[in-house]
């Protein structure tokens, strides 16, 4: 199997953007708006290949007990949501550390299966921790790969 980077994407944490602080008890935070996350710049799938998306982030999740997950989710027009769960830090709130979320594809992963529609990026704090601790992101990039098997 060989898997090739073809394409990264700033989604949030750009000159003007703040830190977003999302909470145990806070549902999903809007993040930014984003036009044609999966579609504009983006190049298309090569022949023989299977195009799976990454979510890359520097964050922190304050945790000391519980499963905590940074989650980040696409509401594309179109109807489909990718979500993205980035890995458990288990850290203190304000420290950071970057990580790579789980995978996601459209369909079977071909050209023509691919939501190029604008969206809104949202993200929350996934936790069952026993009391409301917090999330914060700093940078996120949504990352294209090209998997050949």
């Amino acid at each position: 199997m060989r898997v090739e980077l073809v394409h990264k994407r700033p989604i949030f944490g750009m000159a003007g953007q703040g830190v977003l602080t999302v909470s145990r008890n806070g549902g999903w935070a809007r993040a930014s708006n984003v036009y044609g996350p999966f579609g504009y710049a983006v190049p298309p799938v090569q022949p023989g290949a299977t195009r799976k998306w990454r979510l890359y982030a520097v964050y922190c999740d304050e945790n000391s007990g519980g499963d905590v997950h940074v989650q980040v989710k696409f509401e594309l027009s179109g109807g489909t949501t990718p979500v993205f769960t980035l890995p458990r830090i288990a850290g203190g709130l304000e420290w950071n550390a970057d990580g790579y979320s789980d995978w996601f594809q459209f369909g079977n992963g071909t050209e023509q299966e691919i939501n190029k529609g604008h969206a809104s990026c949202f993200v929350r704090l996934n936790s069952t921790a026993p009391y409301d601790n917090h999330g914060l992101v700093y940078w996120m990039e949504i990352h294209a790969y090209d998997v050949f098997v």
